[in-house]
C-alpha cells in the first residue's frame, strides 16, 4: 500500500499577510490612544483606512486565494460550518473557511465605517475650530443668552446656528464612532474564538500559518 504524503503549500501571499498583522497592531494601537483622541490615534486611523482600501482592492486582482470570490460562500454555508465545527464535522477549507469569509467581510467593513466616521468627527472639529479663530466664539456663548441673541445681527445669528449645529453633528459623529469601536472589539473576540475553535478541530495552527503563509494540503 502506498504512503501519500502531506504537502504544504503558498495560501495567503505576502500581501494577506502584512495587511493583517499591521491592522491587528494598528488597532491595539488605535485603541490605546482612543482617550485623547490626538494627533497620534488620528495618524493611525488614516493608516488604518488606507490598508483596508488595499485588502478590498486585492480581494479583488489578488492572488487565487486572496480573492473574494474564492472564499465567500452564501450564509447559509457559514451557518452550516458553525453548526458541524462543535461537532467536528466542519469540512476543513484552504485559506477562509465559510464562516471566517463573513468575519473578515464584517470586520473590513466595520473598520471602514469606523475610519469614516473618525473622519467625520475630525471635520466637525476643524469647521469649529475656524469658527472659533474667526470670532465666532463670543456669538457661541451668545447664544446660550436669548436675550443678547435677540439684538445680534443676522451675519451673526447664522454664525451661532452654524456652530450650535456643528456641535450637534460632532456629538453624534462621535457616538457612532464609539458604538463601532465596541462592534468591532466583539467582533475581534469571535474571530479569535473562532481561529482557536478551527485550529483545535482541524488540528492545525491557523496562526502560524498567517505568518508563514501556509498551510497542508491533505494527501
Amino acid at each position: 500500500m502506498s504512503v501519500v504524503e502531506n504537502k504544504e503549500i503558498l495560501v495567503w501571499d505576502v500581501v494577506v499577510r502584512v495587511v493583517h498583522w499591521s491592522l491587528v497592531l494598528l488597532c491595539l494601537f488605535a485603541y490605546l490612544s482612543s482617550d485623547d483622541g490626538g494627533v497620534v490615534h488620528r495618524t493611525l486611523g488614516v493608516a488604518i483606512l488606507l490598508l483596508v482600501v488595499v485588502r478590498l482592492v486585492w480581494g479583488v486582482i489578488g492572488t487565487h486565494y486572496a480573492r473574494f470570490s474564492q472564499f465567500v460562500q452564501s450564509p447559509l454555508k457559514g451557518l452550516a460550518y458553525l453548526r458541524d465545527l462543535p461537532r467536528g464535522k466542519a469540512a476543513r477549507a484552504l485559506g477562509h473557511n465559510p464562516a471566517a469569509a463573513w468575519m473578515i467581510i464584517l470586520l473590513l467593513g466595520g473598520l471602514l465605517a469606523l475610519c469614516l466616521s473618525g473622519l467625520m468627527i475630525r471635520g466637525e472639529r476643524w469647521q469649529g475650530g475656524r469658527g472659533l479663530l474667526s470670532g465666532d466664539m463670543v456669538v457661541g456663548k451668545a447664544w446660550a443668552d436669548d436675550q443678547h441673541h435677540r439684538q445680534l445681527g443676522p451675519r451673526a445669528r447664522a454664525g451661532a446656528e452654524r456652530e450650535h449645529v456643528g456641535h450637534k453633528q460632532h456629538s453624534t459623529w462621535k457616538e457612532v464612532h464609539e458604538a463601532l469601536a465596541a462592534f468591532l472589539g466583539a467582533l475581534i473576540v469571535l474571530h479569535m474564538a473562532g481561529v482557536a475553535a478551527s485550529s483545535l478541530v482541524h488540528r492545525e495552527n491557523l496562526v502560524e500559518s498567517m505568518f508563514t503563509g501556509r498551510m497542508t494540503l491533505d494527501g
